[in-house]
This record gives C-alpha cells, sequence and structure tokens, in this order.
C-alpha cells in the first residue's frame, strides 16, 4: 500500500537577509543555538509564510502562488516539512515566471545556518582567527604581506646631547655620549717619579691585565693645557718614549675600568607604544615586529633590529626596553650594547651591537728639548774632554815655552861671556822658540774655541727642526660631527601603511598557525576563522560535512548581530575582546 503524504510542508520567505549566497559570512548563534536562531528569523520583520505546501524537496526548486513582481523581493527562504522537525534555511538564487499567479524560485541550502545547532568541532590546524587574547607582543607570527611599506624613524637616544628634542638621558647613557670624552694616555713608567699626580695605577683593566699607567684629561681648554703641561715635562726629563699611547675613549668605559665593572653600566627606555606616530592601532599585533620595533644603529655602517616582543614583559611594561653599556678599556676600547632580559638571556650578548676604532690622538714633542734630554750626559762629557783637553794642552806648551827660553837665554849669555859673536844666532833661535811656543799655545786655544763652536752650532741646528710628531690622527668623522657611539630610534610602518595593515587585522585576524578549536566568539560583533583541514562531526550526512568544512578551510566570518542586524558586515563596528 503506498505511503500518503499530507501536504504539510510550510516556506517563509524573507526580505534583505544579509547573508551571502557564497558563504563567506553567516549570523553566528550563541548557546542555545537552536532557540536563538528560530527566534531571529520568527522576528524577521519583513516575511511571507505560506503553508500546508506540498513536499519541499532540496532539488533546489520551489512553486508558490503569487504575483510574479513581488517575488523579486526576497534573497531568502527557510522550510519545513512534516516528516522532520529540521528547518532548512536556504538563498534564494533565482526567480522564474510561470504565470500570472505563479512564480519558481531557485534556491541553494544555507548549510551553516541549517545544520549550525548539530555541529561539533573539534581540534584542527587553525591558520587565522580573531584571538581571545591581545596583548601587547603576545602574537608574532609573520603575515602574508609583501612590503608593509615606509618606516619613520623617530630617534630616542643619540651620543649628541645637545637636541632640545630628547628627553634627559640615564647616567650611563650620558656617560657614553660627545659630552663625556676623555683623552687617555697610557705611559711605561711611574710620572709621580717626575712630579707628575693624578693617575691610575697598573692592573686588571675589565679582567685584562695592563701594566701601564694610565692619566686621563679633559677634553676642554684647561685639560688640553695640563696635557702639554705633562708631555713637556716628560720630555725634559727624556721620558717621551715613555708615552706609549695617547687616544680618546667616552668616559663610561673609562669608569668601568675604574670600578673593573665587567657587566658594564645599564640602562633603560621607555619607547611611546601608545601609537605609531599620529596613527592609533585597533590590533595590538602593530606594535611587534616588523610594523615597529627598536632600531639601534653605531652611526659606522652597522645597525640592529630589537623586537619589542622579545625583550621580558614580567620586568617591564611593554616598549620599556634595557640595555647594557659594556666596555673593553685598553689602547683600542671597544664599546658594546648589549639588550638585557631579550630572547630569554639576562645579557644577551649574541644580540650585542659594537664600536670600534676610537681616534688616535696625534701630538708633538720639543725637539730641541727632547735632544738636549737625551744627550745632555753626551753633551756634558764632550765640553768637560775639550776643557780638559785645553788645559793639558796649554801646560805642555807652557812648559815647552819655559824650556825653550832658558835654553836660549844660558846659551846667549854663554856666547857673550866668551865674546862669540856666534850667540847671536843662538838668541835669535831661542826667540824664535819662545814664539813659536806662544803660537802653539794660541793655536791650542783657537781648536778648543772651534771645538766648542761646532758643538753649539750642532745644538743650534737641533733647536731649529721642528717638533717631532707621535702617532697619527685617526678620529673618525662620526666623532667629529659628534655622533660617535650608539643611537636609538622608535622604528615604525608611516600612518597610510599602519592603517592598511591595522584594516586587514580588523577585519581577518592574526595567522595563528595553532592546533585548537577555533574562536567561535571572542570579539563583540565578529569572529573570521579559517583552518586547514577543519574536524567536524554532527547530525549530518557526510557531504554536508565536507561542506561545512570546506567553507571553514576557504575561511568565513561569524557576525554576532542579531540584536542589531544592521551592523552585519560593517567592520567599523567595535570588536572588542568579549570579556
Amino acid at each position: 500500500m503506498p505511503i500518503v503524504v499530507n501536504p504539510g510542508s510550510t516556506v517563509t520567505l524573507y526580505e534583505q537577509i544579509p547573508f551571502p549566497a557564497d558563504q563567506t559570512s553567516t549570523l553566528w548563534f550563541d548557546v542555545p543555538i537552536l532557540a536563538n536562531q528560530r527566534a531571529f528569523f520568527s522576528n524577521w520583520p519583513k516575511k511571507r509564510t505560506y503553508e500546508n505546501l506540498t513536499y519541499i524537496r532540496q532539488t533546489g526548486l520551489c512553486r508558490l502562488d503569487m504575483q510574479p513582481g513581488d517575488g523579486f523581493m526576497y534573497n531568502y527562504m527557510s522550510f519545513t516539512n512534516p516528516d522532520s522537525g529540521l528547518v532548512f534555511y536556504a538563498f534564494i538564487v533565482g526567480v522564474e515566471y510561470i504565470n500570472t499567479n505563479t512564480v519558481q524560485f531557485q534556491f541553494g541550502i544555507d548549510y551553516l545556518q541549517t545544520y549550525m545547532a548539530f555541529l561539533t568541532f573539534r581540534p584542527c590546524y587553525v591558520d587565522r582567527e580573531h584571538v581571545a587574547s591581545d596583548k601587547k607582543g603576545e602574537h608574532t607570527e609573520k603575515e602574508p604581506f609583501n612590503g608593509v611599506g615606509q618606516y619613520v624613524f623617530e630617534c630616542m637616544m643619540t651620543p649628541y646631547v645637545g637636541d632640545p628634542n630628547l628627553p634627559e638621558y640615564p647616567q650611563a647613557i650620558s656617560s657614553f655620549n660627545s659630552a663625556n670624552y676623555r683623552i687617555c694616555m697610557f705611559l711605561s713608567f711611574n710620572p709621580s717619579e717626575i712630579g707628575l699626580t693624578g693617575v691610575s695605577l697598573p692592573g686588571l683593566y675589565n679582567n685584562l691585565y695592563c701594566g701601564l699607567y694610565l692619566k686621563t684629561f679633559l677634553v676642554s681648554e684647561e685639560g688640553i693645557a695640563e696635557l702639554k703641561i705633562w708631555i713637556d715635562t716628560i720630555t725634559e726629563d727624556n721620558k717621551v718614549e715613555g708615552i706609549k699611547q695617547l687616544f680618546m675613549a667616552p668616559l663610561g668605559a673609562i669608569i668601568n675600568q675604574y670600578v673593573n665593572e665587567n657587566r658594564g653600566m645599564d640602562f633603560h627606555l621607555q619607547f611611546p607604544m601608545e601609537k605609531l606616530g599620529l596613527y592609533t592601532p585597533k590590533n595590538n599585533k602593530m606594535y611587534t615586529y616588523p610594523y615597529c620595533f627598536c632600531y639601534a644603529t653605531n652611526n659606522e655602517g652597522s645597525g640592529a633590529n630589537y623586537k619589542f616582543e622579545y625583550f621580558d614583559e614580567y620586568e617591564q611594561k611593554y616598549g620599556n626596553v634595557f640595555f647594557n653599556f659594556t666596555s673593553q678599556f685598553t689602547g683600542n676600547p671597544v664599546i658594546g650594547l648589549v639588550p638585557r632580559n631579550y630572547l630569554g638571556s639576562l645579557y644577551n650578548y649574541n644580540e650585542m651591537l659594537t664600536t670600534s676604532s676610537f681616534p688616535l690622538c696625534a701630538w708633538t714633542s720639543d725637539t730641541y728639548q727632547a735632544y738636549l734630554a737625551q744627550n745632555s750626559g753626551k753633551l756634558s762629557t764632550m765640553r768637560d774632554n775639550l776643557r780638559i783637553d785645553y788645559h793639558q794642552n796649554q801646560i805642555q806648551n807652557t812648559i815647552g815655552l819655559l824650556e825653550g827660553a832658558y835654553n836660549t837665554t844660558v846659551g846667549a849669555g854663554v856666547a857673550i861671556a866668551s865674546g862669540g859673536a856666534a850667540g847671536l844666532p843662538q838668541t835669535a833661535q831661542g826667540i824664535t822658540q819662545l814664539l813659536g811656543g806662544g803660537f802653539n799655545m794660541l793655536n791650542t786655544g783657537i781648536d778648543y774655541h772651534q771645538a766648542v763652536a761646532t758643538l753649539d752650532a750642532q745644538l743650534y741646528d737641533v733647536s731649529t727642526l721642528p717638533p717631532q710628531a707621535h702617532s697619527i690622527d685617526t678620529s673618525t668623522m662620526t666623532l667629529a660631527a659628534g655622533i660617535k657611539g650608539f643611537e636609538l630610534y622608535y622604528c615604525y610602518v608611516n600612518s597610510e601603511s599602519a592603517r592598511i595593515i591595522d584594516n586587514y587585522f580588523t577585519m581577518y585576524g592574526y595567522h595563528v598557525a595553532r592546533i585548537k578549536v577555533p574562536e567561535f566568539h571572542s570579539r563583540k560583533t565578529w569572529n573570521y576563522i579559517r583552518t586547514v583541514d577543519c574536524s567536524v562531526t554532527g547530525q549530518a550526512s557526510a557531504d554536508v560535512l565536507t561542506l561545512i568544512q570546506h567553507i571553514f578551510d576557504r575561511g568565513v566570518t561569524l557576525w554576532h548581530v542579531k540584536d542589531n542586524i544592521d551592523a552585519y558586515g560593517d567592520y567599523t563596528q567595535d570588536n572588542s575582546i568579549v570579556g
């Protein structure tokens, strides 16, 4: 006996339902889903219901008694059959004129609305979604952007201290800026031996032994005058070779050496993390890399990007970054900028940025004074030897002169007494010998004065030489410009790019890449979900579950605006985190 199905199906047509037929978005109902869903459609103001109809098949066609012109007002429908309590929701995708009183509707089942109350979602790979927690620095997964636009660099720290727009610096920073450099002199001898005081003794400099003495001078007129006095005093005492190095270094590096502080000097800066320039983001992922970060440079071609999200949040507020100045204080100092509490390290030396090549200072010493100091003993000996030689020659010549005079006189007397005429030649010979001795003594005096004159001429030649240059000036352009050291910048995308990226996050959430149950109602107005191999079960056929799986894998926006349906599709609405 055939089964007789009595007419009992119901069809309701709806005007201006905002759900798109491609099911890229829908209205999502909270539990109890079924009750809330039916209440919503029952209260829809613009609808038309037909009852006691013949069985409505899911083939997608339905004929109703209606004026043809009226059929084009409807875009959505629901229907029930007497053999099941399931309400089918469908999109009207076509309206066809049959006759003056009949219209044929073509429809496609809205699987999300129809089976929403009967689905169970299991953990799966969630590619994108609106997160339930959005603390700054919490979400850092890369996003599918080819670029982020132009960056703005806002200076937060610079070695130059004359900029009135910069805040007051902590002591650690000011100790390394351009106004706090010192001229450093390394000496191989203790200058207290020649009356110079105020040096540090040999010892450990940052765990490195140095056997030299250190004297520092201010970079000022007074400091340079003091430096000149030291150089002159050292030169006059014949210790100019004891000046082993003259260079410039920041005061902070010297302080580290004095206290032998291997960890250096800590400081921190608070970055303005309330906005990106003139733009205030709605999504806190905009406060992570690459949309904003701390950029550090040594102004000599090397730089580093420090990500705010990698600084430990438990110790400071987001954007309050900690660094350390460390140094290797030797004749060629090296200064390091070390991030603290970064990537899990208290002092992260692997991420350290360094600067070196501090200038060796060119200086001069008085050549004449240096020559006198270096040859004082030799010159004194030469003068003494000349003087001794002169006196010895003078004595010998006098003895010879006296002997000649005696012989001449005695000989002449004998000759006169004997009345011999031969005495005259002897007397002349004696006189000649006497004069000859005098000339010899005169010549000896002339030789002495010539030797002294030669020595004085040599000293004069040395005195006319230019001062002797020591070392080579290796000062860099950055030091000359007053920017030798490190600069820190607040780097962020410009307002136009920030708005574009932020709006994308607003519409489609974040790339989370996690295995979890998707967030269906973590936001006030809408949730976007895109999965990979969505795992869903429920009271539906396998082909229906597969279709729903594909909807979520493609990406779907779930709206929570049943009490304000005009807000459906309006992405300017408040979509803050629920709770």
